[in-house]
């Protein structure tokens, strides 16, 4: 059974829930580093929601209310797409879901990224949950909007399509409120030491996910976005979970070089409390902890291992589970 299960959109939070910390810094979009003045290409406006950024060359915008004394340009609730108030505080972001040129060709897709506080647990069901609106001067309206775990930070160098599956997908009709807050959520059984959510567009044709509601002079579909939250629910059994295993590095070159010169073990940290380093005589060299996650190839007291096999052992949580690892890291100077 695949662990992504896809409980989509629409229905009360648990009350489990409630108090449990968002996973998702600056979810509502309240952090700033600068107030947002323009809406100009590639000019780090929106980055100036504080922890949030672009993984590929699209330029998502960011509106907030301090803005409102200045042009009005990125302001709340007025700004160059329309008129709308934050689903909560003061500033919201907003994204081009899709934009078409005049031959119905697709030619870009904008995408946003952040950080989460934690990796995710292997086997373990999060619930995530975000609130979009259409922007006024939308030509078209889509409903493929969800959100990705992934973990890699990748970029990519162009403006279209991300060519992979989410693990929160609006499956409905096209989003078309452009008055209201429609709240996009679901549920899924992480794989394990997801770091990253990325949200956006994931349909690679768009034209058949697409409803015309307005002529103008932007042939796009452009959304608002407040209010992004991610809680972990628990574990799971092994009849939802498939079983499976945590990799771990198995090679050190501390050379300088800056390729695998050392060993940092700090997304392990969401699912184990140590893991024990050993030479081949069964001898402990270094105990990483989330205060000390990283091994350079040296011992406890800091003089330089010599080459050749270590081993690795540590325990982790895999769903309803507590599982061993271990294995081997090669050594080479």
């Amino acid at each position: 059974m695949n662990r992504f299960l896809l409980h989509i959109i629409f229905f009360f939070i648990l009350p489990s829930l409630v108090g449990q910390q968002n996973l998702v810094p600056n979810g509502s979009f309240e952090e700033y580093s600068e107030c947002p003045t323009l809406n100009e290409l590639n000019n780090g406006q929106f980055e100036r929601a504080i922890g949030w950024f672009r993984p590929t060359l699209g330029t998502p915008d960011y509106y907030h209310r301090c803005n409102n004394n200045g042009n009005g340009i990125v302001g709340v609730p007025n700004n160059f797409w329309g008129y709308q108030e934050p689903f909560e505080g003061e500033g919201f972001v907003g994204f081009g879901a899709a934009e078409w040129n005049n031959q119905g060709e697709i030619i870009g897709n904008e995408y946003m990224r952040i950080e989460l506080f934690s990796n995710l647990k292997p086997c373990f069901e999060y619930q995530f949950s975000m609130y979009v609106s259409l922007c006024d001067f939308s030509t078209y309206a889509v409903g493929k909007i969800g959100a990705l775990f992934t973990k890699e930070n990748l970029f990519i160098p162009s403006d279209v399509y991300i060519g992979y599956s989410p693990q929160i997908l609006n499956l409905g009709s096209p989003i078309v409120d452009s008055a209201n807050w429609i709240n996009v959520k679901g549920c899924f059984v992480a794989n394990g030491l997801e770091k990253f959510l990325t949200i956006g567009y994931f349909n690679e044709t768009p034209n058949n996910d697409t409803l015309r509601i307005q002529e103008g002079p932007f042939l796009g579909a452009y959304y608002y976005v407040d209010s992004v939250s991610l809680h972990e629910i628990g574990p799971v059994s092994d009849e939802i979970c498939d079983s499976g295993e945590i990799s771990f590095p198995n090679i050190i070159t501390p050379n300088n070089d800056n390729r695998n010169d050392a060993i940092d073990a700090t997304p392990y940290f969401a699912i184990t409390d140590e893991i024990v380093i050993l030479n081949r005589w069964g001898n402990v060299v270094t105990i990483l902890t989330e205060e000390n996650p990283i091994w350079d190839g040296t011992n406890r007291d800091g003089k330089a291992c010599s080459e050749g096999n270590y081993f690795y052992t540590f325990t982790y949580q895999w769903g309803t589970q507590t599982k061993e690892k271990s294995g081997c890291i090669q050594l080479v100077r």
